[in-house]
Formats: C-alpha cells, sequence, structure tokens
C-alpha cells in the first residue's frame, strides 16, 4: 500500500505541514511577561524549617488564588487607571506555583509586549502591598477584639509580625521580545501528522476500492483458485520483445519464471491431459 500510495504519503503530510504553518502564522501574535515572586515564610527568625517551607507552600498556593481575585483585580485596576475589565485583566494573567523553593509565577499574555510587562511589573509591585494592607485590617481587628476583653496583646502582635512582609520579587521584570504564540514549529508539525493520518485513510479507502489483482493471495481471495505462478515485466533495455526468453536467457529470473508455470500446469493437469 505504501508503495502503490507513495504519493498520498508524501503530498498530503508536506500539504499538511504547510497549511498548518502558514494558518498559524497568519494569527496574532501573542506575548508572555512573567514576574516571580518569592514566599519566604519563617516562624522564627532564628532558623528555617520543614515547617516554615510547608508554610510557604501553602501560602502561595493562596495566593495563586488572590492574584486572579476579583478585589485584587479591582483594586489594580483603581490604584493604576487600567482602561480594562476584572475578566479581562483576568483572562490575561496565569498563575504557577513553583515548590522548590515556593514562587508565584506569575505570567501576563498580550499582544503589546510593552503593555504586558507592564501590567506584570505592576502585579509585582501591588500585590505584596495588597496583601500587606489586608493583614494590617486582620491584625487591628484581633488586636481591637483582645483590648475589648482586656487580653494582652503582646504576643499576638509578634506573631503578626512575622507573618506580615513574606514576599520579594526575584528578578525584574523584562519586556518580552519572542511571541509564544502562535507556536509555527508546533503547528506545522501538527499539520503534518494530520496529513499522515489522512493519507493513511485516504490509501485504505482506495486500496480497499480498487480492483486489482497484485499477486496470488489476491487470485485466491477474490476467485477462489491458486495462482499456477507470475512473470514479472521486464524493460526492453535489457529484453526486447521479440526475443524467446528461455532460448536467450535460460538462467535468468524471467525463464525461471516461466519454468515453474510449466511445472505447475503439469502437476495441475496429471490427471487431465491438457
Amino acid at each position: 500500500m505504501l508503495l502503490a500510495y507513495w504519493w498520498l504519503f508524501l503530498l498530503l503530510p508536506i500539504a499538511g505541514a504547510v497549511i498548518g504553518y502558514y494558518t498559524s502564522n497568519s494569527q496574532a501574535k501573542v506575548y508572555e511577561a512573567r514576574a516571580i515572586l518569592l514566599v519566604e515564610q519563617r516562624q522564627s527568625s532564628q532558623s528555617t524549617g520543614a515547617s516554615d517551607y510547608n508554610l510557604s507552600l501553602q501560602l502561595a498556593q493562596i495566593y495563586s488564588r488572590t492574584v486572579k481575585s476579583t478585589l485584587f483585580l479591582q483594586r489594580m485596576i483603581s490604584d493604576h487607571g487600567l482602561e480594562v475589565t476584572p475578566n479581562g485583566l483576568n483572562s490575561m494573567i496565569t498563575v504557577r506555583i513553583g515548590e522548590s523553593p515556593p514562587l508565584l509565577d506569575i505570567r501576563v499574555k498580550h499582544g503589546n509586549p510593552d503593555f504586558a510587562a507592564s501590567i506584570a511589573d505592576k502585579i509585582a509591585a501591588s500585590f505584596p502591598n495588597y496583601e500587606y494592607e489586608r493583614k494590617l485590617t486582620v491584625i487591628s481587628r484581633q488586636v481591637g477584639s483582645y483590648d475589648a476583653q482586656g487580653l494582652p496583646t503582646e504576643q499576638l502582635l509578634a506573631s503578626f509580625n512575622a507573618t506580615l512582609d513574606n514576599m520579594r520579587l526575584l528578578d525584574e521584570v523584562v519586556v518580552p521580545t519572542r511571541p509564544v504564540l502562535p507556536q509555527l514549529r508546533r503547528s506545522a508539525m501538527i499539520g503534518g501528522l494530520i496529513g499522515l493520518v489522512l493519507a493513511v485513510a485516504a490509501a485504505l479507502v482506495l486500496s480497499s476500492l480498487g480492483d486489482t489483482v497484485n499477486n496470488a493471495g489476491d487470485m485466491k481471495r477474490r476467485f477462489g483458485v491458486n495462482a499456477i505462478g507470475a512473470v514479472f515485466r521486464w524493460s526492453v533495455k535489457y529484453i526486447t520483445t521479440d526475443d524467446l526468453i528461455v532460448w536467450k536467457y535460460p538462467s535468468s529470473g524471467y525463464a525461471e519464471a516461466f519454468r515453474q508455470i510449466r511445472a505447475n500446469l503439469q502437476f495441475a493437469t496429471v490427471k487431465h491431459p491438457a
């Protein structure tokens, strides 16, 4: 099948790869800017242990949701005068969590690389302050509650102070120079793979529709008779149409094929002389 329909297996994958490449190339380019925040929570200033790591990782998981929360996004839009809705800003942002060490990998995608970098930089600057202010609000409520009950607040304030400042930007946000979408190579590979699948399907269909007898197996399957032999087509470069093959080239494969047919005919008609 591969030899019979080689042109399908050649043309369709190439056509699929070309179509995938140019279709992907015609799409709008999307750039991605990154801001990486290190989450470092310590229960004690003296040493860092496994409990500190687990606490930092838990906080990173909580922060990954808070970054995309409507409250924070509305605060971002209000503070920086962004002309975008919270849902629109949310669709640009993806957050991944690094585990060793605990990280917030904030990624912003947009067609304008400068705008993507600007949003990522604003998030990196605003989010730690947003969390700081939110925790201060919680602290003030707790302190007020303790004061109302006449309870000491020193230990409470000390524990809260240890949790306030636990995020820092690892590196400056840079303006992306290469788009992340479209992925031309990937699109071309997917198009080529689809073309290959179509080529296999087309070859199977054409093979099932064809009525050519290609070998002895086809002879038996289609007509219920055994083939008595086969002679391959030869090139006129070596043997002319007027040559007697068995006489002129007695040791050739073609001559042997005729001898095999003769022998099979003799065996087939041994009880019925022909």
